[in-house]
């Protein structure tokens, strides 16, 4: 079990729950995350969620479909990233530990109209740049849902969690990241347009 440096920044009442290099869940409050947008078994998915909202931490164990550990990888090469959960514990190919996004997901937000126009253009705005801040860097994002983007409404702020699908590449390619950051805009339109809300 490895702690990032993010780990430390927590405040140290949530340290105190993760003793050691062994996981000890008689302290957490990590209850499993039924995603209603998600209807597979758990024997079909990447990885299973559980949510402690006390200290605001998801768990995500990896089941056998997602030990690529491309979400570990992904988090370590982000870290920084205002756009960007915090990691705070990982095991490669086995869990992680990571903040949970503030606000709630775009899909909510749009399902339940909770969206005013200018609020989904900020959302927008920050969503661009959002994909060339991660493609600048050199990872490829590519598996873009509306439940993996939230919106903190009290911080405006936006959240991109799952990071399962993509991989780093050479970020001196400037074609690629005009690519990645073209089709991606392109995406967030046709599935937002599919809602009628704008």
């Amino acid at each position: 079990m490895i702690k990032t440096q993010q780990f430390y920044s927590l405040p140290q009442s949530v340290q105190s729950m993760f003793p050691g290099n062994k996981l000890n869940f008689d302290l957490l409050n990590f209850v499993m995350f039924k995603d209603p947008h998600d209807d597979r078994s758990n024997s079909d998915k990447r990885a299973i969620i559980f949510m402690d909202d006390l200290n605001n931490l998801v768990y995500k164990e990896f089941m056998k479909r997602g030990k690529s550990d491309a979400d570990i990888t992904a988090l370590l090469h982000l870290q920084g990233n205002p756009f960007v959960p915090k990691l705070y514990i990982y095991e490669k190919r086995d869990f992680l530990i990571m903040e949970k996004a503030p606000g709630e997901s775009l899909l909510d937000l749009i399902r339940n109209k909770s969206l005013t126009l200018e609020e989904l253009t900020e959302i927008r705005n920050q969503y661009e740049i959002l994909v060339k801040s991660i493609s600048d860097s050199g990872w490829s994002y590519v598996d873009f849902k509306l439940e993996h983007l939230f919106w903190d409404s009290t911080a405006k702020q936006a959240t991109l969690i799952d990071y399962s699908i993509g991989n780093e590449f050479d970020s001196s390619r400037v074609e690629i990241i005009q690519y990645l950051k073209e089709e991606s805009i392109k995406h967030f339109d046709s599935l937002v347009a599919e809602y009628n809300i704008l």
